[in-house]
């Protein structure tokens, strides 16, 4: 059932499914760290919204070693603050560079990030 605002359907309050994009985040895993450099142990870290037990779209990921992946699981706010990550241009960067790399490659459900 889709929720109304003022009488009208609107888009904005459906739930969408997060995207699932195996291969985007074998590529996120193969950049360094955008926190420190560590191109060790480095996972495609989930960005956007999501709630315990949920992972936010795969095209809202940047790459984070283990050690950053876990201090930004903690506290992502003020660990993007503490390292001057804005992490919305990077998830775009991130997107544009694979774009670029892979010409070929569309998302599936795009829309939905």
């Amino acid at each position: 059932m889709t929720q109304t605002l003022y009488g009208i359907a609107s888009k904005l309050y459906r739930a969408c499914k997060p995207v699932r994009d195996r291969q985007y985040r074998q590529y996120i895993k193969t950049l360094p760290c955008c926190a420190c450099g560590n191109s060790c142990w480095v996972d495609p870290a989930h960005t956007g919204p999501h709630g315990h037990g949920s992972k936010a779209s795969d095209l809202l990921c940047i790459p984070l070693c283990r050690v950053c992946h876990d201090a930004y699981d903690r506290s992502p706010e003020s660990f993007s603050v503490r390292r001057g990550m804005d992490v919305e241009a990077l998830v775009c960067m991130f997107r544009a560079m694979y774009l670029l790399k892979f010409p070929d490659r569309s998302f599936e459900g795009e829309d939905a990030a």
